[in-house]
């Protein structure tokens, strides 16, 4: 089990120095990471280098935790993006993700108060509780970039919103086998499993903090019954620290998790040969490809 501890602050519209506070007073010295939601601050666009930014970093070092910060960002004079910065225990910067699908009143022609520049790629990084990922809000209806996150090894994705989105998350967590968790201004908190479960869900009352704290296990493992089944049963049968936790027989496929912190699910995974599903949809894929040769199938505009 590879448990990361989560304190979530949803709020809406707050000031900087309640904020600030807000973070100090509920950090523990425990925490993997705090969430904020997107447009917890909306008054205005800030500088890669503002003092509210350097507060927030600083916090990170002082607390020893990664801290997701969404808010609009300038980028030149005039153009903003809505980003995701992810800071680690240092206060440096991992990521800074660029709202790739903006919603609509986010730009100036349907009354956005920015002149908001839609970001152009996916962020992944390395951290030292797992390969985290973030998407923002309307990014939720356009599945191309989870994939994208589920190409780049995703063990966990943040999902910093103004709504909850719920069912649509479910899908793209067992789609794409990361865990999902949201941090919306609703303000509500959700954690998705790899299964696509909603495993927590917590509302709050509108115009107040929503404390949440949280562990959640990204160590699972979904591998299907195709090739596996005799692996699995071997290593079930070598590592009792190792669980079944679902056979599903509709979706033919297990779903494996630990027992242990010291025991590595992923890991032991690989030493007995067992494919994740995701590796084997990706290796499918590739090889189907190969044998259809160019220019490949054309469907709805795309080549597959």
């Amino acid at each position: 089990m590879k448990s990361i501890s989560i304190l979530a602050l949803s709020m809406y519209n707050w000031e900087e120095a309640a904020v600030l506070r807000a973070i100090e007073e509920n950090l523990q010295g425990n925490e993997d990471i705090v969430l904020l939601p997107e447009s917890f601050i909306d008054t205005r666009a800030y500088s890669p280098d503002d003092p509210f930014l350097e507060a927030v970093k600083n916090l990170a070092r002082q607390g020893n935790t990664h801290i997701l910060c969404p808010l609009v960002i300038k980028i030149t004079d005039t153009g903003t993006v809505n980003a995701a910065m992810l800071f680690d225990r240092q206060g440096r910067t991992l990521f800074r993700y660029e709202k790739i699908f903006p919603y609509w009143h986010e730009f100036p022609a349907y009354g956005g108060r920015f002149n908001t520049i839609p970001g152009s790629q996916t962020a992944v990084c390395d951290t030292d509780f797992g390969r985290a990922g973030a998407l923002i809000c309307f990014d939720a209806n356009f599945p191309e970039i989870w994939r994208d996150l589920a190409d780049k090894d995703a063990d966990i994705v943040f999902f910093p919103s103004a709504y909850s989105a719920g069912r649509q998350l479910a899908a793209h967590a067992l789609n794409h086998h990361y865990t999902i968790v949201s941090c919306t201004r609703f303000p509500d908190f959700a954690v998705f499993d790899i299964a696509g479960r909603e495993i927590q869900y917590v509302r709050g009352d509108k115009g107040k903090i929503l404390t949440v704290r949280a562990a959640v296990d990204i160590d699972k493992v979904i591998c299907h019954h195709n090739f596996n089944q005799d692996k699995v049963e071997k290593l079930l049968a070598e590592n009792p620290g190792i669980r079944l936790e679902q056979n599903d027989e509709r979706e033919e496929w297990f779903l494996l998790s630990s027992s242990s912190a010291e025991i590595n699910v992923r890991e032991t995974c690989k030493n007995y040969g067992i494919e994740h599903l995701r590796d084997y949809q990706n290796r499918s894929r590739a090889y189907i490809k190969a044998r259809r040769g160019a220019p490949g199938l054309l469907h709805s505009g795309t080549i597959l």
